[in-house]
């Protein structure tokens, strides 16, 4: 998911700011593997999350 924002400085030269939201959702992927599926063992019902972290970037322009 990305969000940009153009910003006219003069009639040739602009301002974009930007920001891109990688994985904005975040879901957890549930995987049997990555737990036990015995209720007495400590890794009952973990989740795996196969997908990367929330990452956010920013970042500005100036274009001419």
């Amino acid at each position: 998911m990305s969000l940009s924002k153009q910003v006219p400085i003069t009639e040739r030269v602009r301002f974009l700011l930007q920001a891109e939201f990688l994985n904005a959702f975040n879901h957890p992927v549930f995987s049997w593997a990555a737990g036990s599926n015995n209720v007495q063992s400590t890794t009952f019902g973990t989740a795996y999350n196969s997908n990367s972290p929330r990452n956010i970037e920013i970042r500005a322009n100036v274009q001419f």
